[in-house]
């Protein structure tokens, strides 16, 4: 919430500084420029004023005020409103990945956690973040006034439905000749209505021009039929309508006011124009006379989606002026004002895509994948968004690891049996085939995001496993570095003798029993050497392995398969950690995943989650510091057990990557709890600049 409101704001204050242009370009230049290129300026900036995302078209420096306003005056006010920073959380329960976490359904195994966090929250009088509260006042304003106008719209038509009566006759006729000399093939309703003071055109479908209840003379009534048709033949009203969203969305902004008046302005200026086109003196004063003649009531259309032939104001004078006075539009105006429109154009299409990082912009921060290129490989996971433009720039800046986050699970691959379905694998690994990047598969036999016609025959379960699995590796085994070839099998369970007491049911283990996690591996193994890929590196992947309980089962799973000829070359540790999660735990478990000869470990899904924020619009001062700390304490402790040549101790070689479960917070399966080390608009946390230096980090804490 707080990253769209801040775009909008970014949005509003942009197109306000190309209001400001055009305005004065359009007094100072009004009568040597046709108000119709003035229309299409002002159009130009009420579509960028509805088009807040949008990619971003040159880079400029853009002043810090403006970018960081917004997001200086949230963080001043929550300060002042939350001193205490966050609440105590020693009691949440750690989260439990599941079908996103590998996946979503961990969000649902959290649901009651957060549930209770957030009554705790409200209970203890959390305030609301200010950006949200703005952003909420923001969405009420827009309602209000979309509501308000389409009321008076519907009360205008009603009116002049009840109380309009049908004009036939000459002026029916008149209509009818002017229609047809213009080519408009629909008809008009002809109205007479005593609620309306001056002549209107109504209506997007169904045009009515609507006229008071005074007697008008026939010279008159031309120049006014002319002038609605041409309003209608124009789209005039769905132009207003269009300027009238764009003040809508923008209606804390009095530059959006100001832009929506010159719309309406320029409109009835070209539609004058246009019927004075090739007229003479004589008419022109005559067309004057009419416009004076209908402003003598002072009134105007009841609805902002009506055309009115006249409106009250300022603007009669310089209207009469124009059509007395033909502009005299030359070349070397119209460069210039076809500059004006691209410097308009620039302003609210190009500066509201700035990100504010004048500081530390991306190309300056350092990469990750360098500072830990001689350690381990870092990476992160991902689905087909990864290739849009932020995300993939990111990636391949920072990271030398990919990780399938879904597009590779069962019940992507093959929805219906025999049936294999790889286009979006494919297009992702063929971006990334020449950026040195290693790819993750994940995953190929678990019980969640699986069909289950692959295990509803017991007869035929292990074929089918098995097919899958020869049909994965054969077309993804030779561009993958490492595959999780079973995921998550064991429960969160104490310490129990024998592994296979600690194994959940569902799935393949229920048609296969524990037997299946041998087959899937062993299926694996054939398939990689039979594809060539001997170095194809086999994974068993879980979560919660910093416990004691859960990582004794996987350790005794491991190294007895490992003892039967097995080939199981790595464990993924999920690592979806909170605020509680004990750095001690996770050193044992790596000391117990070293004792195992030959095996290695990759840190496969990691995040750190802050329960306090629960969505309020990102992280605190104080839970970003406690999420970088953890952040730098993991990182110090993973470049102890890291397998790469930088490691000096030997016998401590067993990390190869580090993956991140998501490229930004937004991409995250807990995205709630901000738990990456780049935020929503993919700007580094302060947990980023822990992981760059998490010795350097640790030793300013001191």
């Amino acid at each position: 919430m707080r990253g769209i409101f801040l775009n909008l704001l970014q949005c509003s204050l942009s197109a306000s500084a190309a209001v400001i242009l055009l305005t004065l370009l359009s007094r100072l230049l009004r009568k040597k420029t046709r108000p119709k290129l003035r229309l299409t300026c002002w159009l130009f900036v009420a579509l960028s004023l509805l088009i807040p995302f949008r990619p971003q078209i040159f880079s400029l420096p853009m002043p810090s005020f403006i970018s960081s306003f917004g997001e200086s005056a949230a963080t001043r006010l929550d300060g002042r409103l939350n001193p205490e920073g966050f609440m105590d959380q020693s009691n949440i329960a750690e989260p439990q990945p599941g079908e996103q976490s590998g996946s979503a359904g961990a969000a649902i195994a959290n649901g009651n956690a957060a549930a209770e966090q957030a009554e705790t929250a409200a209970a203890e009088g959390k305030p609301l973040d200010f950006a949200t509260v703005l952003a909420t006042v923001w969405a009420l304003g827009f309602v209000i006034a979309v509501a308000v106008c389409i009321l008076r719209h519907i009360l205008f038509l009603r009116a002049v439905k009840r109380w309009g009566r049908p004009v036939h006759g000459e002026a029916s006729a008149l209509m009818d000749e002017i229609r047809q000399e213009l080519g408009i093939k629909r008809s008009f309703r002809l109205l007479t209505s005593p609620v309306i003071s001056v002549p209107a055109l109504a209506g997007f479908f169904r045009p009515a021009v609507v006229l008071p209840g005074e007697v008008i003379g026939e010279d008159k009534l031309r120049f006014i039929f002319l002038h609605e048709a041409l309003h209608h033949k124009r789209r005039d009203n769905w132009i207003k309508l269009f300027s009238f969203l764009a003040t809508a969305v923008h209606w804390f902004n009095p530059f959006a006011h100001l832009l929506n008046r010159a719309v309406i302005t320029e409109s009835e200026a070209a539609c004058d124009l246009a019927v004075l086109r090739h007229a003479g003196a004589d008419k022109r004063f005559q067309y004057a006379e009419t416009i004076l003649f209908t402003a003598k009531s002072g009134g105007h259309a009841k609805s902002r989606l009506a055309s009115a032939f006249n409106k009250k104001g300022g603007n009669l004078q310089r209207r009469l002026g124009s059509i007395i006075e033909t502009p005299s539009s030359k070349r070397w105006v119209s460069a210039i004002c076809a500059a004006a429109l691209f410097i308009g154009l620039l302003l609210p299409m190009g500066v509201s895509g700035f990100q504010a990082q004048a500081d530390t912009p991306e190309d300056d921060l350092p990469r990750l994948k360098d500072l830990y290129e001689d350690y381990f490989l870092i990476g992160a996971s991902g689905d087909l968004g990864i290739l849009e433009s932020q995300p993939y720039h990111l990636l391949i800046r920072q990271f030398n690891s990919f990780t399938f986050e879904n597009e590779m699970k069962p019940q992507y691959i093959q929805e219906e049996e025999g049936s294999f379905r790889f286009a979006r694998v494919d297009e992702i690994m063929d971006s990334l085939r020449d950026k040195d990047i290693s790819l993750v598969g994940h995953t190929l036999a678990w019980h969640q995001q699986t069909q289950s016609w692959m295990w509803d025959d017991a007869d035929k379960a292990q074929e089918r496993l098995e097919a899958h699995i020869e049909a994965v590796m054969r077309h993804c085994g030779p561009d993958i570095a490492y595959i999780d070839v079973v995921n998550e099998v064991f429960t969160n369970s104490f310490y129990i003798e024998d592994w296979r007491d600690s194994l959940h049911g569902g799935g393949w283990f229920d048609v296969l029993g524990e037997d299946f996690i041998e087959i899937a591996f062993r299926k694996a193994d054939e398939m990689r050497r039979e594809i060539g890929r001997p170095d194809l590196k086999l994974y068993y992947n879980d979560y919660s392995l910093h416990m004691p309980g859960k990582a004794h089962a996987v350790y005794k799973m491991v190294t007895e398969l490992r003892a039967k000829g097995v080939p199981i070359d790595g464990i993924g540790l999920q690592a979806h950690f909170d605020h509680s999660t004990p750095v001690i735990s996770v050193r044992k478990t790596l000391e117990l995943f070293n004792s195992i000869p030959g095996i290695e470990v990759s840190v496969s899904e990691l995040d750190i989650g802050m329960f306090s924020s629960m969505g309020n619009g990102g992280l605190n001062t104080q839970e970003d510091a406690l999420q970088s700390k953890i952040y730098a304490e993991l990182f110090a402790l993973f470049k102890e057990y890291a397998a790469g040549p930088a490691n000096p101790d030997e016998t401590k070689r067993l990390i190869t990557r580090v993956t991140f479960w998501g490229i930004n917070d937004d991409a995250n399966w807990r995205d709630g709890q901000y738990p990456l080390i780049f935020d929503s608009e993919f700007a580094p946390k302060g947990a980023f600049y822990a992981v760059a230096d998490p010795e350097g980090f640790l030793a300013e804490l001191i």
